[in-house]
């Protein structure tokens, strides 16, 4: 992971208010952020990620995630356009790459 920004989560209010360590921890919230040198790809509506990007941001939420952060989004930084394209960290996105590694292992353990 290139960068780890950690944010106040909606929780914060409460988790001051009974000045616990534990429950501070709990309301803080992690977005992974990963640059990149190239530029996004042009879409429809607005620039997209590209696939191997989103596969490789989405994953390093989940490991966030799996580790007891909360993270509900990750940030590519691409330098050519220097900007910031958001990806939300979804229960289909989540499906998609956890589809993507199951193939991957199954082409993997494929017979030659």
């Amino acid at each position: 992971m290139d960068l780890v920004e950690v944010r106040a989560g909606p929780a914060m209010g409460a988790a001051l208010a009974n000045d616990s360590a534990g429950d501070l921890f709990a309301a803080l919230e992690v977005c992974p952020v990963d640059y990149k040198a190239g530029a996004p790809r042009e879409g429809d509506e607005a620039n997209e990620l590209w696939d191997t990007d989103k596969m490789q941001l989405g994953l390093q939420a989940l490991i966030l995630r799996d580790n007891g952060y909360s993270c509900h989004e990750g940030v590519i930084y691409y330098r050519a356009p220097k900007q910031r394209v958001r990806l939300p960290i979804t229960t289909e996105l989540e499906t998609w790459i956890l589809q993507n590694i199951a193939e991957a292992k199954r082409v993997i353990a494929a017979p030659i």
